[in-house]
């Protein structure tokens, strides 16, 4: 069975969220820490030094937000799992290979730089321990570009529906063959987890039956 943690938590569990942006994966990930009594692990967004240059210039600075992205990530899940406190996690370190297919996709990142990012992903990939749980978020993408302009990230503003849609499209696609783990899908346009106290409750039992069938 899962080890009980501090507030009756789960320590050593690793909880992670997926979803496109602006999904509520941050939201949700405090939300869920809290009442799993597990640390909350973000993603370096004030103090990344290369988002804002990344959307101002994509084919120059893709790489280095990539290599950035990966290094940290996969720093945090081994710093979680090789101490036993294990964590919520509000992005995978799968979503970085599926950010950087898209920019190769798209002729942002050449075959050279991304040959070096797989090189690496995927040994990561391989020695990294999975999640124990993966929560998979999706909304509609109009409702994504309504909160993307309420939130008010300067470096997102220009981020069009149809960019949104792409990216839902290649989610889609990963999250329907995906099988490190248990998988639960959340419906982020109907439960609205920053107010709805409820929805956030009902979910957290949601993943406790999960992590106890998971582990049990």
């Amino acid at each position: 069975m899962a080890t009980e943690g501090p507030g009756g938590g789960y320590g050593g569990l690793q909880v992670v969220l997926a979803g496109n942006i602006a999904s509520g994966k941050s939201t949700l990930a405090r939300g869920l820490a809290d009442r799993l009594g597990l640390a909350l692990i973000e993603e370096s967004v004030g103090d990344n030094p290369y988002l804002d240059r990344f959307y101002a210039d994509m084919p120059r600075w893709a790489f280095h937000l990539n290599m950035y992205f990966l290094g940290s990530r996969s720093q945090a899940i081994l710093d979680a799992t090789t101490s036993g406190r294990g964590g919520v996690f509000d992005r995978s370190l799968y979503e970085d290979r599926l950010f950087v297919d898209l920019a190769r996709a798209d002729g942002i990142t050449p075959e050279d730089n991304y040959a070096v990012f797989r090189s690496l992903y995927d040994v990561l990939e391989r020695v990294l321990p999975p999640p124990s749980i993966l929560i998979y978020l999706e909304a509609p993408t109009d409702v994504l570009r309504r909160r993307i302009t309420a939130r008010g990230r300067a470096f997102e503003q220009e981020l069009t529906v149809e960019y949104l849609d792409r990216i839902q499209g290649a989610y889609r696609d990963w999250v329907s063959t995906f099988d490190r783990c248990p998988v639960l899908r959340v419906d982020a346009e109907a439960n609205d987890y920053r107010t709805d106290e409820r929805s956030l409750e009902l979910l957290y039992k949601q993943v406790q039956r999960r992590l106890g069938s998971a582990t049990g």
